[in-house]
């Protein structure tokens, strides 16, 4: 190789490293502002893997709301059920969703 052509591949080089340096930094930038605004869904699971653990807990906490604001703990309950019927019904629709979608694509000619 000539002496020109080592060194223009030298300077391609040095450029793609600088380049993929640059990448990185800004994959990781991103991957930690992806991190930090998830952390909540660890807390979540870890609140909900004590509250499983610990029923009575839990049952002590609605006894003090319902003791302390019976009408507030009333229109909580009415809307957690309603929350409750949405989700039952939202998986319901997705399941047959899903049921249908994968009877249609064994139908499908190969």
């Amino acid at each position: 190789m000539t002496r020109r052509r080592l060194i223009s591949l030298g300077e391609q080089r040095a450029r793609l490293l600088g380049r993929a340096r640059v990448e990185r930094e800004q994959l990781s930038a991103h991957v930690a502002r992806i991190d930090a605004s998830l952390s909540w869904i660890d807390v979540a699971r870890k609140g909900l893997h004590e509250a499983r653990q610990h029923p009575l807990w839990v049952a002590l906490a609605v006894v003090v709301v319902v003791a302390l604001r019976p009408r507030n703990a009333a229109n909580l309950a009415i809307s957690a059920l309603s929350l409750w019927r949405l989700y039952h019904r939202a998986r319901r629709v997705w399941t047959l969703a899903s049921a249908l979608a994968s009877t249609a694509r064994q139908k499908q000619p190969a």
